[in-house]
C-alpha cells in the first residue's frame, strides 16, 4: 500500500512497517556499508539505493524487500511505533 505524499513524507509499506525515505539511509549507516556495498549485497543498483534514499523514488515492493533483507541479514531491526519509527542493530 503506497500513498502519494510530498517527497519529504515518502512512506513505504513493507511486512507491515512504514519505513519513511530517509530510515534506508540510517540502517545503511548503522552498518557503515557504502551504498556499493549495500548494492552487492541486495542486488540492487548504486543509483537506486541514491534516489531511495534521498525520496527522488518509492522502491516497488520488491526492491524494498531485497533492501530490508539484506540489511536484516546483517542485523539491523526496523522498529515501527504509533508515534515514532527508527532503526536499531541486534545485539550478536
Amino acid at each position: 500500500m503506497r500513498k502519494n505524499l510530498p517527497r519529504s513524507g515518502v512512506l513505504l509499506v513493507v511486512m507491515s512497517i512504514l519505513v519513511p525515505a530517509a530510515m534506508w539511509g540510517a540502517a545503511r549507516m548503522l552498518l557503515k556499508w557504502t551504498r556499493e556495498k549495500l548494492s552487492e549485497a541486495s542486488s540492487i543498483d548504486v543509483r537506486t539505493i541514491a534516489n531511495i534514499e534521498l525520496g527522488d523514488t518509492v522502491p516497488p515492493d520488491s526492491t524494498a524487500v531485497k533492501l530490508r533483507g539484506a540489511m536484516e541479514a546483517a542485523r539491523v531491526e526496523f522498529q515501527s511505533g504509533e508515534i515514532s519509527a527508527g532503526v536499531r542493530l541486534r545485539p550478536r
